[in-house]
């Protein structure tokens, strides 16, 4: 068994932490063939549906938001399509032997999640951003939208407004922060 997570198309469907048995489980939770898509900097991989653009699938826009905020070269896959497996590589294993990295589960839950800020070159001063939401994934793309239009002039990150702690850089496989 693989503890992944399952993030469903449909927004009003909450991503969910599950077990999957084998291939077949994979394969239905995306319901076809599995196309890989890794993300190394969280040290993770996404299984989706190979047929979605062929089939017409709807827009994934949480795992669109996870890959572009975590990509180098969002661009070079810049939508994903369907249910999507959210699955680690092996690198993480928690007590129970989940090959899902278990600080993922901490961001599905989160209930208030902020973007800061910070100019090049000042890596000590983040200032907090205007930007607040409800689940990683809508800061996750604001923060794709403020690297965007602003280039190398800031950096940003999203962390736990409560803990003030960077939400994805526990995920990075180095322990580093993950800053753009």
């Amino acid at each position: 068994m693989v503890r992944s997570i399952v993030i469903p198309h449909d927004i009003r469907r909450p991503s969910r932490v599950c077990e999957l048995p084998d291939l077949g489980a994979f394969q239905t939770a995306v319901d076809g063939n599995l196309e890989p898509l890794e993300i190394p900097s969280l040290d993770v991989t996404v299984y989706m549906n190979e047929g979605a653009r062929r089939e017409h699938q709807p827009l994934n826009v949480r795992a669109s938001a996870l890959w572009w905020y975590c990509s180098a070269v969002p661009t070079e896959y810049p939508l994903i399509l369907g249910d999507v497996v959210l699955s680690g590589n092996g690198q993480h294993f928690d007590e129970d032997g989940g090959d899902v990295p278990v600080f993922v589960e901490q961001f599905l839950g989160a209930t208030s999640i902020l973007v800061q800020a910070t100019r090049r070159g000042d890596q000590r001063t983040w200032l907090d951003t205007m930007a607040r939401f409800d689940n990683v994934f809508d800061a996750a793309v604001w923060c794709s939208l403020f690297r965007a239009t602003m280039g190398a002039a800031s950096r940003f990150r999203i962390v736990g407004e409560a803990s003030g702690t960077d939400l994805l850089a526990s995920l990075s496989a180095s322990g580093g922060e993950r800053l753009w």
